[in-house]
């Protein structure tokens, strides 16, 4: 039998406590330890595919209620970053994960993880707006793909 040791920082912790609200995660666990893996692994990039789009929302609502130039910029930035990743890096990260392209399912969850990065850089030395949505969709992200890295 397999162990998985996973650190308990708060990404991981932060995933523990939203992962029953993804409706997957209810489903019953199977007794081979890598699908338990690769189902946490799949849920974890769902919840953070569904953060991100929030925060593209998010952000695009502040783009809409900004006459700041600074901040214009700044939050078109944001959706540049947010549209690529709910668009393509988390959803290329679960298809690889579901085809067991395990390298491509990480590296696509990295590019998340630093699009959210990306967004929030743009208002240092600042916070952003999106800080909190920021930190969880690169905490989420980053957490799937050190999960994905687990299965090979």
């Amino acid at each position: 039998m397999k162990i998985l040791m996973i650190s308990l920082s708060w990404p991981f912790l932060l995933l523990l406590v939203l992962l029953p609200t993804i409706p997957q995660s209810s489903a019953q666990i199977s007794k081979d330890s890598n699908t338990d893996v690769k189902d946490l692994a799949h849920s974890a990039l769902e919840l953070a595919l569904a953060k991100a789009n929030q925060t593209l929302v998010h952000a695009g609502e502040l783009f809409k209620n900004t006459t700041d130039p600074v901040l214009y910029r700044s939050y078109g930035t944001c959706i540049d970053e947010y549209q690529g990743t709910v668009t393509r890096h988390l959803p290329e990260a679960i298809s690889a994960l579901e085809s067991n392209n395990y390298e491509k399912s990480k590296q696509e969850a990295g590019s998340a993880a630093t699009s959210a990065d990306t967004c929030e850089q743009q208002f240092v030395p600042e916070k952003s707006p999106m800080f909190d949505e920021n930190t969880v969709v690169h905490g989420l992200s980053v957490v799937a793909s050190n999960i994905v890295e687990l299965l090979g």
